[in-house]
């Protein structure tokens, strides 16, 4: 009963994570867009466009950050899938001990 609790909580764990990074994603789709918007309406120059857009956040531009944030996101899910495909597995072999 212990592993079942442990397997939930990683699993609400890893879920908890994958939230994070799509509020954390969301934030940088929607600084793009207000970027491209404010670009598009002649409100700031190609020169400061490129310039906020390629501004460095700790280390990464905002691609590089996009980018990150769909494989941690990807990453996390795959973690969830293969905790799941265990968890079956062991309820498996947990009903044939028990049966014989």
């Amino acid at each position: 009963m212990k592993m079942i609790k442990s397997k939930k909580s990683k699993i609400e764990e890893l879920n908890r994570k994958i939230n994070l990074a799509n509020i954390y994603k969301k934030r940088l789709v929607n600084f793009k867009e207000d970027l491209n918007y404010r670009y598009n309406q002649g409100l700031i120059t190609s020169k400061k466009y490129d310039s906020e857009l390629n501004k460095p956040l700790k280390g990464r531009n905002l691609d590089e950050w996009l980018n990150y944030y769909n494989n941690y996101i990807k990453n996390n899910e795959e973690k969830i899938l293969s905790s799941k495909n265990n968890f079956s597995i062991n309820k498996k072999v947990l009903t044939l001990m028990l049966i014989y």
